[in-house]
């Protein structure tokens, strides 16, 4: 077998052999997106209103599709005044508008500083920022994920979601998680993995 061939060969098993996220992690695709101050919680709301999601992922004519693969939101004090609800929209369009806090996608590769490994994501994330009224017709957001959790059942235990790669905007679009309880808002610590692919 030619040297090629074989190397092709070898590194197609190595990947089989991998967990499902190594190839998007080691081509510098994968990144996570996390608060980089430990333990800083990020505030909800108290009601729902489409323009102001508790999160926001978006890009606007990005170099590549996004993939959400997964979130996961932890309560942090105080305890939010009664059920709460997590509920994540997909748009078409760039629904960002203003204010906000932005956070930095940290890619999965470690040694990624080479430009190369795509290290800077494409896309850009914010907490709690001012969001675009909806749109109609084509540019109606879907509502993909509707949770409604008891705050005691998810004081100890995250809400922990594997999307299985199935949320992707293209290359402009959003992805919306707001997050609401009636009285006090929940206030959490938070991650989410996204891919980027062409």
């Amino acid at each position: 077998m030619p040297g090629g061939s074989e190397a092709y060969y070898l590194e197609s098993f190595h990947l089989l052999d991998r967990g499902g996220a190594y190839a998007s992690a080691k081509s510098g695709r994968r990144f996570a997106v996390s608060h980089q101050t430990p333990g800083t919680g990020v505030a909800g709301q108290t009601s729902f209103s489409v323009t102001t999601p508790t999160f926001l992922l978006y890009q606007a004519a990005g170099p590549r599709r996004v993939v959400l693969s997964s979130l996961n939101l932890s309560l942090v004090s105080p305890a939010p005044g009664g059920p709460v609800n997590v509920l994540v929209a997909l748009d078409r369009t760039n629904r960002y508008s203003s204010g906000g806090t932005p956070v930095t996608p940290q890619n999965f590769l470690a040694d990624s500083a080479d430009p190369a490994d795509a290290n800077t994501a494409g896309f850009s994330f914010r907490t709690n920022p001012a969001a675009t009224a909806a749109g109609a017709g084509a540019d109606v957001p879907r509502y993909a994920y509707h949770w409604l959790i008891s705050p005691t059942i998810m004081s100890p235990v995250p809400l922990s979601v594997d999307f299985g790669d199935g949320a992707v905007i293209g290359q402009t679009g959003s992805i919306l998680i707001y997050t609401w309880a009636s009285t006090t808002a929940p206030s959490w610590v938070f991650g989410f993995d996204a891919i980027e692919e062409d």
